[in-house]
């Protein structure tokens, strides 16, 4: 990608275990990483659950952008020292209208990060009881795969 990023935006040192935010503070900006690993992490009661992890090339937050997000419905925090960039929300749509080809690697990044959620779900059979097959339903999805 030869975009001058570093023109435009600054770039933040982080320490190993430092949080980039946390979930429920104000949305104010995505990030992207010049270098290291960061986890995304969800909190529930007494649970730390994994999301994601991203490392060099790879954003985090993106969903502020599509979703107009107020607050962050997750948190990150560097599992190694990391360079990353900072990018303001208010500056995201500029940024994006004068470079284009990031729309590809946000929805690039993005459908990494469902296919991932998919394979945990389906690993760890995390379901909805909304989700749940009745036995003719199942019945009927194999006949109409086979």
């Amino acid at each position: 990608m030869n975009i001058d990023i570093e023109s435009k935006f600054k770039l933040y040192e982080y320490e190993k275990g430092q949080v980039l935010f946390k979930e429920g503070s104000l949305a104010d900006a995505f990030y992207l990483i010049k270098s290291g690993n960061v986890k995304t992490v969800k909190l529930d009661k007494s649970r730390i659950i994994p999301l994601f992890e991203s490392t060099e090339g790879d954003v985090i937050a993106e969903d502020i952008v599509f979703k107009d997000l107020k607050y962050y419905s997750y948190s990150s925090i560097c599992v190694e020292d990391s360079l990353i960039y900072k990018i303001p929300k208010s500056e995201i749509f500029t940024f994006l209208n004068s470079n284009s080809e990031w729309i590809g690697n946000i929805l690039y990044d993005i459908s990494n990060k469902l296919s991932k959620t998919i394979d945990t779900i389906y690993e760890h059979k995390i379901i909805n009881s909304d989700m749940v097959i009745s036995d003719d339903q199942k019945k009927s999805i194999i006949e109409n795969l086979k």
